[in-house]
């Protein structure tokens, strides 16, 4: 039997070139997959802060003892998220949260605040005048700001 060479040569290419195009596309699915992934998990955290709302009720500047009271307000959720961490800036300075809470600090000050209740936290480096606002952690994004509180004497 004999065999027609170009025909076989066709049908070669011709697969080779429908596995080309088959590797191409599982390329880019994992490099969307992945992407789309990391996406999506930020998103979670982000829609979380729409309901990690909080406020500063109080900035006092007296001495030794500035203290700060953080309150969480209610958001839309019948079931808040739970914040890892709450971080406290002042105006013109940006995070002060390390000044907070006593030597050896973190970055972010520990602990969750039920709905309607309130926090005290011991800053240093407050002044009477200074604009003081917080933002709720959750997880590894900090949501937005509160507005700023005038710290009074």
């Amino acid at each position: 039997m004999k065999y027609n060479k170009k025909a076989q040569s066709e049908i070669i290419t011709t697969v080779l070139i429908i596995l080309l195009v088959l590797a191409a596309i599982v390329i880019v699915w994992q490099v969307v997959q992945g992407t789309i992934g990391k996406a999506k998990t930020g998103i979670g955290e982000k829609t979380d802060c729409l309901d990690a709302i909080l406020s500063v009720s109080s900035a006092k500047a007296s001495g030794a003892a500035n203290n700060v009271i953080i309150k969480r307000e209610s958001g839309a959720s019948t079931s808040p998220p739970v914040l890892t961490g709450i971080k406290v800036y002042k105006k013109g300075v940006g995070d002060i949260s390390s000044n907070c809470g006593g030597a050896g600090t973190p970055s972010v000050i520990g602990g969750d605040i039920t709905v309607g209740n309130t926090k005290p936290v011991t800053c240093t480096g407050i002044a009477a005048g200074d604009d003081i606002s917080v933002a709720g952690v959750i997880g590894n994004s900090v949501c937005s700001e509160s507005p700023t509180t005038r710290a009074s004497a």
